[in-house]
């Protein structure tokens, strides 16, 4: 037990000093990782943020670009049915002028037909 008693100063040291030197090395290798941090990931951090956005932005352009050339294609495609239903509407006006013209022929041609027919019924 006395050897115990001796020993115990140096025990404390000991502890004093492992715990020192334990404190002492976190320490330096937080600074260390700071060092490396700030030399070498901050750098590549900073060129990965930067590809990133570059990314972001062409995807954004290609969108864009897309985008454009749907609107581009369904207004012609637009503008060529419109186109279709003006000439459909023209044609639909021609037929119904041509309708109303033999409507009016036919009409004539029936009144020719009556004079005809009382004509020769007078000649009887």
């Amino acid at each position: 037990m006395e050897l115990i008693e001796s020993l115990k100063p140096i025990f404390d040291f000991l502890i004093k000093y492992y715990l020192f030197h334990t404190i002492l090395s976190i320490v330096f290798s937080l600074i260390i990782a700071r060092i490396y941090y700030y030399f070498f990931l901050k750098k590549n951090i900073e060129t990965l943020e930067t590809e990133h956005e570059n990314e972001i932005l062409k995807k954004q352009t290609d969108f864009e670009k897309e985008k454009n050339e749907l609107k581009e294609n369904y207004s012609n495609e637009i503008k060529t049915l419109k186109e279709k239903i003006s000439k459909k509407d023209e044609r639909i006006h021609k037929l119904e002028l041509e309708n109303i013209e033999l409507r009016t022929k036919s009409y004539t041609n029936t009144q020719i037909y009556e004079q005809m027919v009382q004509h020769s019924r007078r000649g009887k």
